[in-house]
């Protein structure tokens, strides 16, 4: 099957290349087009895939469609071209597949949300389909997405939740790590130096809780295992919600879902 991508962006830059890097796709596995040609035409000299001059040329040319462009230009592609019932993937938060089917007119759609991290082969994907979408189809978008990380059934009543804690939280991640690095360089460490321990500290510790969940370990249960009694990092959690840490953290999870529930 070959995979047409719209949009040469950082998202469809990360599917695309995670996929290839994978060994599971080669670069004549995609065709893509881009608003900004030499986006396009950039992503194909990388992986020795097709760039395209249209999205006509696109859907003509590919079975199933990745539209990777921001929510807000949507809309317009989606009316003003004839998908021709192609398998049609977005990527776009807060766009619900119905509306997604309603102006692209009798198409298969699946919703698939995934993250940044696809570049590295770790991002968190959430998949939904529309009615008219077949389990051979959900099946294909699938293989696609798990080149690039793992993929979760989500229900499309709960998309902006996981949009919340997956497709956004890189962001929130990167920050807190610089944070993190920030104030290591203000206790004396070079900057390189406390920016890759305090990334280093985020991924073991998120493999720990993933170790823990398969055996029925909540990830509070290793905030007790580093809080020694009087020790120094209790006195830095505690000073962390004093300030709001765990707060300031849920305000953002529900700030982002209801932007999402703003955008279709």
């Amino acid at each position: 099957m070959r995979i047409g991508f719209i949009g040469a962006g950082s998202m469809g830059s990360a599917i695309i290349g995670g996929a290839i890097e994978s060994g599971k796709y080669r670069g004549s596995d995609f065709v893509v087009t881009d608003v900004n040609s030499e986006k396009a035409q950039s992503l194909a000299g990388k992986y020795s895939l097709t760039a395209l001059a249209s999205v006509a040329e696109v859907i003509a040319g590919a079975e199933m469609i990745v539209l990777a462009v921001k929510p807000q230009h949507q809309g317009d592609i989606l009316a003003n071209n004839d998908w021709q019932g192609r398998l049609l993937v977005s990527i776009a938060a807060g766009r619900a597949t119905d509306t997604i089917a309603a102006e692209a007119r009798e198409t298969r759609v699946v919703r698939v949300m995934p993250n940044v991290n696809a570049l590295i082969g770790q991002a968190a994907c959430g998949i939904c389909s529309a009615e008219g979408a077949s389990e051979t189809d959900m099946q294909a978008v699938r293989e696609l997405f798990a080149t690039c990380g793992t993929v979760d059934d989500i229900d499309e009543s709960l998309f902006g939740a996981f949009s919340a804690l997956a497709g956004c939280s890189p962001a929130w991640v990167y920050r807190m790590i610089n944070s993190m690095a920030a104030a290591g360089v203000a206790a004396g460490l070079p900057k390189a130096t406390a920016t890759r321990v305090a990334a280093q500290a985020f991924s073991g510790s998120a493999q720990m809780v993933l170790s823990g969940l398969a055996n029925g370990r909540h990830p509070e249960s290793l905030v007790d295992m580093v809080t020694s009694p009087g020790g120094t990092t209790i006195a830095g959690l505690l000073a962390g919600e004093s300030a709001g840490m765990s707060v300031a953290i849920q305000q953002a999870v529900r700030a982002a879902i209801t932007r999402d529930a703003e955008l279709d």
